[in-house]
């Protein structure tokens, strides 16, 4: 073992001098460790040893899809911290265990809501069928609750109110111009004039071809 002195002049911090500092050589520098000091210097975050309640509500949080952001103002957690955590491989398994449950309820939460739906559209359809058989109309006030439900599907599928509206108001005004026609055509005497129907021009006489 070779002793390295160094002669550099030493500071005094705090009135106590420093012990001086010596350097031991203990072997040559080989090739291997060269190959080791030329290799980056890594170092991991220790991996989570117990996975607490903390833990838990993090994991859920980032499961349900918030932000790194959103879920450290929900648990309390430093945004480094949880980039630290993302990291450990205990913690990313909590987190797919909460994803899986989220997907199911969620999953679960779509059956039952189709189901409602299907369900009310049935007692609909019952309730409209029972006023349909009544011998007596609706009233114009129970009319109304009708008309909604029936302007609400023609929005879901497609039918455009004013578009109705004016398809029909077009279509009865042409029926109605059509009948009046026809009841004047029957009305009209052969050979004469209706009374107040102007008379027709004379057609003016042709000149005889040279």
């Amino acid at each position: 073992m070779t002793d390295l002195d160094l002669s550099a002049p030493l500071r005094i911090h705090g009135g106590r001098a420093r012990r001086e500092p010596r350097v031991s050589v203990v072997g040559p520098i080989t090739e291997a460790d060269l190959a080791l000091m030329a290799q980056p210097l890594t170092s991991s975050p220790p991996a989570v040893q117990t996975l607490r309640d903390s833990h838990h509500r993090l994991a859920r949080c980032l499961a349900a899809g918030m932000t790194p952001a959103q879920a450290g103002a929900q648990t309390g957690y430093s945004q480094s911290r949880i980039s630290i955590l993302q990291a450990d491989a205990s913690f990313r398994d909590l987190i797919e265990v909460y994803r899986r449950q989220v997907s199911l309820e969620a999953a679960q939460y779509t059956d039952v809501a189709l189901g409602n739906m299907v369900l009310g559209e049935r007692l609909i359809n019952e309730s409209l069928e029972a006023i349909a058989e009544r011998d007596e109309p609706l009233p114009l006030g129970d009319l109304r609750i009708v008309r909604e439900i029936v302007a609400d599907r023609q929005d879901r599928f497609g039918f455009p109110k004013q578009s109705v509206n004016h398809n029909v108001n077009h279509g009865f005004a042409e029926k109605l111009a059509a009948a009046r026609r026809r009841a004047n055509e029957a009305t009209r005497p052969t050979g004469g004039l209706i009374e107040g129907e102007a008379l027709p021009h004379p057609s003016p006489p042709k000149e005889p071809v040279t």
